[in-house]
């Protein structure tokens, strides 16, 4: 396993008209050694090697980090115990334009995404 895939619910503490939560998608990393630094982690938006320019995925990366063992998370992939350990990308579904241009951001939305991020991935590890 070099990848594996995961989403989390986030719900949110204000009253939104159209939703109260969001969906994020991730990408576990278990060897980052050939993924660079995505903009956000890098904070470098001048670096054209950066990783948001060598993959396409809704709304761009939002996330490049760990996350906390204690973070809820919904697996799509096999997930190794100290998953938490790892690197992980991911992205959000929360954007403004989203919802004024009535796009479909729901679950099945957010697997797909997921899904397309960790081929992307995989295919970069390869490289």
């Amino acid at each position: 396993m070099k990848t594996f895939a995961f989403i989390r619910k986030i719900v949110h503490n204000y009253q939104n008209p159209h939703q109260n939560y969001h969906y994020c998608g991730y990408v576990g990393i278990i060897d980052d050694s050939k993924i660079p630094l995505s903009i956000q982690a890098s904070n470098d938006l001048c670096d054209k090697e950066a990783l948001d320019f060598k993959i396409e995925i809704h709304g761009g990366i939002t996330f490049d980090c760990k996350l906390n063992s204690m973070t809820p998370i919904i697996p799509l992939t096999e997930i190794p115990q100290n998953w938490h350990q790892y690197r992980c990308i991911g992205f959000d579904l929360a954007h403004d334009d989203d919802v004024q241009n009535n796009v479909n951001t729901d679950y099945n939305f957010c697997v797909s995404e997921t899904f397309h991020l960790k081929e992307q991935i995989e295919n970069l590890i390869k490289i």
